[in-house]
């Protein structure tokens, strides 16, 4: 059991690897990390998106998105605009200019990843989401159980 849970491990750091490999080029053009251009790739399919809502889709706490947002707003490719309905309630969307003078970026990115899928059966991909759902999975029910690493 112990070797599976590195064999595990080993090949999402593979995966990792050849995703950082391949979106490097695009932004570091941009300037921005991987997690950045993660955020955008979301706003560009999602007009607006509240703060918990985005936090959500990326997997990652309401902080963490925030201080990401705060650096991408001072890039002015993201702004945060407040509902006038619930001040409480604040809206991530990407700037407009930004978002004109970059389609074509993340449009190329988006191209990348179809291709790679391309050469993929629908078959594959299902056992592959399959596969990785079951991972999130376990990693969140040890999580609730409150295994950790000491």
């Amino acid at each position: 059991m112990e070797m599976l849970g590195y064999e595990i491990l080993s090949k999402l750091k593979n995966l990792r690897k050849f995703m950082h490999k391949n979106t490097k080029s695009q932004f570091k053009e941009l300037d921005i990390t991987g997690t950045q251009g993660m955020m955008i790739g979301i706003l560009f399919n999602h007009s607006s998106l509240r703060l918990n809502e985005l936090s959500k889709k990326m997997g990652l706490s309401n902080a963490t998105v925030s201080g990401i947002v705060d650096r991408l707003e001072k890039k002015n490719i993201v702004k945060r605009v407040r509902s006038e309905n619930d001040r409480r309630v604040v809206n991530v969307s990407l700037n407009k200019d930004f978002k004109e003078n970059s389609k074509n970026k993340f449009n190329s990115m988006d191209d990348f990843l179809n291709k790679l899928m391309d050469k993929s059966s629908n078959q594959e991909l299902e056992k592959v989401l399959e596969g990785l759902t079951l991972l999130e999975e376990i990693l969140n029910r040890n999580d609730e159980v409150g295994d950790k690493i000491d």
